[in-house]
């Protein structure tokens, strides 16, 4: 029998820490109504409910805006290729002769080169 018994009154201190967890122990569940527990689990529920509502809004903004990007780069892919093929059109040499006939200019007859080798140019 422990030598402290008297002294405790009824306890043996030799662990105290177990006498400490039982205490504890038994606050809690003096401390834990069936009420409490039920107002946590129900404000638990309406927290965790809030950060769903949160996240599922979220991605749903994410999406949307995921779609509009999409349209917008298939109606800049459709003005890109009808860009090209005016560029193309415009670079053609038919369409280079009717413009100048339409400018009034007029052929070049005789093409003079001329070649700088035999002139002596003065540099600084």
């Amino acid at each position: 029998m422990c030598r402290l018994w008297n002294n405790n009154q009824g306890g043996c201190n030799h662990f105290p820490n177990l006498s400490k967890k039982n205490r504890t122990s038994l606050f809690l569940l003096k401390a834990l109504t069936p009420v409490k527990v039920f107002v946590l689990v129900f404000l638990l529920m309406i927290v965790s409910g809030g950060f769903y509502l949160n996240l599922i809004n979220q991605s749903a903004t994410t999406g949307y805006q995921i779609n509009e990007l999409e349209n917008e780069m298939t109606s800049l892919q459709d003005e890109n290729a009808k860009l090209s093929l005016q560029y193309v059109q415009l670079k053609s040499v038919d369409n280079i002769v009717s413009y100048a006939k339409k400018s009034d200019l007029v052929a070049v007859i005789n093409m003079e080169v001329i070649d700088n080798s035999g002139m002596a140019v003065a540099m600084r």
